[in-house]
């Protein structure tokens, strides 16, 4: 039975943007991060009135990247 051999025609990967690196956290680590319970939490992530930025998700696991939420926080935190 002959070898498979991989296409050596796969694109190349585009570098990183310019900048600091992105920082990622799970969603334990992020309800901390906003002083929430983990519950409130969910419920920013599930009520679309919130416009909670979406997470990344890699093999079932929520990564949440934090410069979307900063940025999310302060776009809600002016007060009327």
């Amino acid at each position: 039975m002959p070898k498979k051999r991989l296409s050596k025609n796969i694109g190349a990967l585009e570098p990183p943007p310019p900048g600091p690196p992105r920082r990622w956290v799970r969603n334990g680590e992020l309800a901390k991060y906003l002083g929430v319970s983990k519950m409130t939490l969910w419920r920013f992530k599930n009520e679309a009135a919130f416009k909670f930025p979406p997470a990344s998700v890699i093999n079932n696991i929520e990564f949440n990247d934090l410069d979307k939420v900063d940025a999310w926080m302060e776009a809600h935190s002016s007060v009327s």
